[in-house]
C-alpha cells in the first residue's frame, strides 16, 4: 500500500494494523511531517517526494490519497501531473481511495462551522467560487492561552465528479464509486468533500 500525503503516518498505521497488509508506504513532501512519521512508526517506511515527479521505482495494490492533498493542487496541470503519478506506482488492477473538494455550485451545506484542537475553538467562513475552482476556508481560533485570536485560510481546488472521471480515464484510472460523505451513505452528491475508488486500468 502506498499513502500520498501520508502526514505523521497516522492513517498508514492504522490500516496496516487493521487490514494486516504486508508491505506499506508513505510518500510526504514536509520533512519534519515525516520526522514524527518514522519517529512514532519505525516498522514502516516513508519517503519524502512530491507525487506530480516522483518515482519510487515500485508499484503498489492499494493507493490512499485522502484528507484533501490533491485539492492543495490548485492548477490543473498540477492535478493532472499527480494522477499521472499516482498510475506510475499502481499495479495493474490498483485500487485507489481519494478524497477531494467538492465542486459543488453553491457552498455545501454540510461545511463545518467549527474546529476543534485539543484546547483550542475555532468558527470557520467559506468562500465558494465555482468559476475559478476554488473553495477558502477561514478559521478563527481562540484559546484561553492566546492573547488574541489566531486566524488561518486555505485554497482548496474543486472537482466535478465528470472532471476527476475524464482526469483518471486520461491515466489508464476508471472511476468506480464516488459519495460526498466518509460513511459511504448513497444519495445526491451535495456535500462539500467527495470520496472517491478507481481501478487501474491500463
Amino acid at each position: 500500500m502506498l499513502d500520498v500525503g501520508c502526514g505523521t503516518g497516522r492513517d498508514l498505521a492504522l490500516l496496516t494494523e487493521r487490514m494486516r497488509i504486508p508491505r506499506a508506504v508513505g510518500l510526504d513532501l514536509q520533512p519534519d511531517m515525516l520526522a514524527h512519521a518514522r519517529a512514532r512508526h519505525p516498522h514502516l517506511e516513508f519517503h519524502q517526494g512530491d507525487i506530480r515527479d516522483a518515482d519510487l521505482g515500485e508499484r503498489f495494490d492499494l493507493l490512499l490519497c485522502v484528507g484533501l492533498v490533491l485539492s492543495n493542487l490548485h492548477r490543473s496541470e498540477d492535478l493532472a501531473a499527480a494522477t499521472a503519478g499516482l498510475a506510475r506506482h499502481a499495479a495493474p488492477g490498483a485500487l485507489l481511495l481519494l478524497e477531494l473538494a467538492h465542486g459543488t455550485a453553491r457552498p455545501a451545506p454540510d461545511l463545518p462551522s467549527a474546529y476543534t484542537a485539543g484546547p483550542y475553538r475555532a468558527t470557520a467562513d467559506y468562500q465558494l467560487d465555482p468559476a475559478a475552482s476554488t473553495l477558502v476556508r477561514r478559521r478563527t481560533w481562540h484559546g484561553a492561552d492566546l492573547p488574541a485570536p489566531v486566524e488561518d485560510f486555505v485554497t482548496f481546488r474543486t472537482v466535478t465528479v465528470e472532471e476527476m472521471r475524464a482526469l483518471l480515464a486520461a491515466n489508464g484510472w476508471e472511476l468506480t464509486t464516488t459519495h460526498d460523505n466518509r460513511q459511504l451513505r448513497e444519495g445526491p452528491l451535495q456535500g462539500w468533500r467527495l470520496t472517491m475508488t478507481a481501478r487501474r486500468t491500463g
